[in-house]
């Protein structure tokens, strides 16, 4: 074989070489990326960071085909600058530790749904007899979800004469880090039958995690009603009202059965990945959660209180029409309850709105 044909060879199988690298790389992006930067990961920071320095890289190359004379310079300064900044990231995500949401606070990614629009209304409830887990710092494990999506053994037909009381609310009222029968659903269903020992009373627990009332009685309508309630006990806390900011009322629900959530900042992508950023919004601009000031969050605040009231009168409508008695129960908080007063003043004023 020749010389020059050896070299063509050779340039061929470099050619089919780099083909191949990329193809392998394409795969990998396509299917470990999107995982990737759906959470809130430092991985996930620092791959970020690395896409800006190509980036970079590739502006510099730009600048020196147009005869840029300092092109290395500008090159070596921007990689020191994101070498500082990924720095600085390292040490407020590991060392002060601060601003982080709900979701980080209890070991899980960075609340994915906030802002996010279109969500598909069949997470509510979960697909019927799929196997959940649920995982914290201090537990994990599964459950299985019954005929209708909820944390609760197959429902039989209703007996004559049966009682039946569905508890509504969220992970309190499901019972997350506890067996399904040391809820406080079960705990008052147990007291009930000590002592009406001759009544036939059931106790059904509807309760999710991350459910709002909002969500709750949509589920009601939509999934619930054909367990034919007596009762229908509706729990709330504060981080319903921090919810109904984050999500809105019952105009969330869209009649192509998706989940419109109100819309955040063109930047709040950025404050997912950034603790640099979420230093920025919160220690300069003063932002609070869910990235709103603090005149908005005072707004928001009054009316989660008049939705949840105008919800609670829903609620007793629905009931009229359908046979069942509404409760609605206030919960406490633990540190409301050390401090004794909630922390939103007028929230106990809406057990008492809809009267």
């Amino acid at each position: 074989m020749s010389e020059t044909k050896q070299t063509q060879t050779k340039k061929w199988i470099r050619l089919l070489a780099k083909a191949v690298l990329l193809f392998l790389f394409g795969g990998f992006c396509y299917d470990y990326v999107p995982v990737l930067l759906n959470s809130s990961s430092f991985a996930a920071t620092v791959f970020l960071y690395f896409l800006i320095a190509l980036i970079f890289i590739a502006l510099t190359f730009v600048l020196k085909r147009l005869g840029v004379k300092k092109h290395r310079e500008i090159l070596f300064s921007s990689i020191i600058l994101l070498c500082l900044l990924l720095g600085t990231e390292t040490i407020l995500r590991f060392v002060v530790k601060t601003h982080l949401d709900y979701c980080e606070t209890s070991g899980n990614p960075y609340r994915a749904r906030l802002f996010e629009q279109n969500i598909d209304n069949k997470e509510i409830p979960y697909a019927p007899f799929d196997t959940v887990w649920t995982s914290k710092t201090e537990f994990s494990y599964f459950r299985i979800p019954n005929e209708q999506g909820i944390f609760e053994k197959p429902i039989p037909t209703k007996k004559a004469g049966q009682k039946r009381f569905l508890c509504l609310g969220d992970s309190f009222t499901e019972g997350v880090g506890t067996a399904h029968d040391s809820t406080w659903v079960k705990g008052v269903e147990r007291l009930l039958k000590a002592a009406k020992p001759m009544s036939e009373i059931t106790f059904i627990n509807a309760g999710q995690s991350g459910n709002d009332p909002f969500a709750e009685y949509t589920l009601l309508q939509t999934k619930l009603m054909g367990y034919q309630p007596d009762w229908v006990i509706m729990m709330v806390n504060n981080s319903d009202i921090n919810e109904f900011i984050e999500r809105g009322g019952l105009e969330r629900y869209k009649s192509d059965g998706t989940i419109d959530y109100r819309k955040g900042p063109w930047w709040y992508q950025a404050y997912r990945y950034s603790y640099i950023v979420r230093h920025i919004a919160h220690d300069i601009f003063d932002l609070k959660d869910y990235l709103i000031s603090a005149e908005e969050h005072t707004k928001l605040v009054n009316e989660a209180y008049l939705a949840i009231s105008s919800l609670c009168q829903k609620m007793e409508k629905l009931g009229d029409e359908n046979g069942f008695k509404f409760v609605l129960v206030v919960q406490p908080m633990h540190y409301e309850v050390a401090v004794k007063k909630y922390a939103f003043p007028n929230f106990s004023s809406i057990k008492n709105a809809s009267k």
